[in-house]
């Protein structure tokens, strides 16, 4: 690893803040991180921290734990980390607190937990970073979301905003693991819980990637990838997911579109209760009857049924 990169001295301060996580169990890691550094042996280098609030319950209470210790964290910061300066960002101008900004000799790390997506499918782990990662930042220990979550979640955001870091992450799963059972049902609570359309997910419009290529991925990885193999790697995913969905998760998704899914579709019985779900299945409610109606004659278009 080229101590040279800039991205080397983000991942430096990450590590640094990463056992800061274990303190307080509402938390779990997840995302790029959790990928690159406990699941994978560095393949690429990631600098953000991405945390799952684990706990399923009330909105507002959630926020107030969840601001209540990412303000202890950020003091612990403070008090742990020479010259280290703290920025909280606010959540839609509110007083409750999503995201730590750290910055320390001239590196920034953020941190930040999803206010919506709360609750996992499967339960958390703890787990050590991986030995070439611990060899060269130094060791961590925390509390990681299953590999289900992780994916499943990537997989989301592969097919959503398509950024060559998610794709090369989902490289990776193809590869290697495949999508198995319990990914695919983690992947079906993220499709219901994500805010843009069923249909629009599972056949994306391809997105202009190259510029946030050359910006936002060149350099990160240890061995070069090309832009031409993350496209391939996207147009796979989408055919993947084609692929694995049968008869009868078709079925569930067009019951759930028309308001009355079969919750017993899911193998883990707090599927209905994870607040994202509700809060889509609230929004469908809002929606006009035909303009339901006609959501739910593309999604099934979409199938063939």
């Amino acid at each position: 690893m080229d101590r040279k990169n800039p991205y080397f001295r983000q991942v430096e301060l990450l590590v640094r803040v990463l056992p800061l996580i274990g303190s307080y169990p509402c938390f779990a890691l997840k995302g790029g991180t959790a990928i690159n550094l406990f699941y994978r042996d560095m393949p690429r280098l990631s600098v953000d921290i991405d945390l799952a609030y684990v706990p399923i319950g009330e909105r507002a209470q959630a926020l107030e734990e969840m601001t209540a210790c990412i303000k202890r964290m950020g003091d612990v910061i403070i008090a742990r980390i020479p010259n280290a300066k703290i920025q909280y960002a606010s959540l839609n101008q509110t007083e409750y607190v999503s995201r730590l900004i750290v910055e320390a000799d001239r590196t920034v790390v953020k941190i930040e937990a999803s206010p919506v997506l709360r609750g996992t499918v499967y339960n958390p782990t703890v787990m050590r970073i991986t030995r070439i990662a611990e060899d060269v930042f130094g060791f961590a220990e925390v509390p990681v979301v299953s590999f289900e979550d992780l994916f499943a979640g990537k997989m989301m955001a592969a097919l959503d905003r398509q950024h060559p870091r998610d794709l090369f992450d989902i490289k990776g799963l193809l590869e290697n693991e495949g999508i198995t059972n319990r990914l695919k049902e983690a992947f079906m609570v993220y499709l219901i819980s994500h805010n843009r359309r069923i249909v629009e997910i599972l056949n994306p419009n391809p997105l202009d990637i190259e510029r946030t290529y050359e910006t936002d991925f060149h350099g990160m990885t240890t061995n070069p990838v090309v832009l031409s193999d993350l496209i391939k790697t996207r147009s796979e995913l989408i055919a993947a997911v084609h692929a694995l969905l049968d008869e009868r998760d078709k079925k569930f998704l067009i019951s759930f579109k028309e308001g009355h899914p079969d919750w017993t579709y899911f193998s883990v019985p707090h599927i209905k209760n994870l607040p994202a779900v509700r809060w889509k299945m609230h929004n469908l409610d809002q929606v006009e009857t035909n303009e339901r109606r006609r959501m739910v004659d593309m999604l099934k278009r979409h199938f063939g049924t």
